[in-house]
């Protein structure tokens, strides 16, 4: 080979093996999301995620659910209870259409939980009912009073008893949504009102591009 043409052909090697180096780098850093597009979707992501105490609480169809079975997905938690009147049936019916228009791949990826906080009168047979009339994947979960506000407080929700009639009082709640990531740890909340488009835009969001840097 000529020399001249053998150095321009190594030239040319090493400038594709530079670019190609420098997109592999580039490829490495977190994508950037403008904080308004978070603040638009009423996301609020924390600075670092928060990890979980360990919990055990019985599960309409797993048993019972820990720490194990956040793990390899991301999940939404909303804490609410049967008797609402319409808060609750109106997330959950949100959740379940954000979670169908999803694509397929991507729903495997993302599970729903509703934390009952009302067990006196939501047992596990009537509150696997109420979750599967929204969608038969969502998990119903409950346990006692105290478990339960423990569990509540790991994701920065509160709940307390209406006084009122014996079989007809309500539960105050917080309405946020809690995500956790598929390594177990509490990343944020979506604030409520939510509606469905912004629960499907920010799985996408997660789903794709976390982690990011907010901008």
């Amino acid at each position: 080979m000529n020399p001249a043409v053998r150095k321009t052909v190594l030239l040319l090697v090493a400038f594709a093996a530079m670019v190609a180096g420098l997109f592999a780098w580039r490829m490495t850093l977190p994508t950037r999301i403008p904080a308004a597009d978070l603040e638009q979707l009423g996301l609020i992501l924390f600075e670092q995620p928060r990890p979980l105490s360990q919990f055990a609480l019985p599960a309409t169809r797993a048993g019972v659910v820990s720490n194990d079975d956040l793990a390899g997905h991301w999940t939404v938690i909303f804490f609410g209870f049967t008797h609402c009147p319409d808060v609750c049936p109106t997330t959950l019916a949100d959740a379940a259409a954000a979670w169908n228009k999803l694509a397929q791949s991507d729903q495997e990826m993302v599970r729903f939980w509703m934390v009952s906080v009302d067990p006196a009168r939501d047992q596990p047979e009537h509150l696997q009912r109420y979750v599967e009339h929204f969608d038969p994947r969502m998990l119903g979960v409950t346990g006692d009073v105290p478990a339960l506000a423990d569990f509540a407080r790991m994701f920065n929700a509160v709940f307390v008893r209406v006084p009122g009639p014996q079989e007809n009082y309500q539960v105050d709640h917080s309405a946020h949504l809690a995500v956790i990531s598929p390594a177990g740890s509490f990343v944020g909340i979506l604030r409520p009102p939510v509606q469905a488009q912004q629960i499907r835009r920010t799985l996408e969001l997660l789903l794709r591009h976390y982690p990011f840097e907010v901008v």
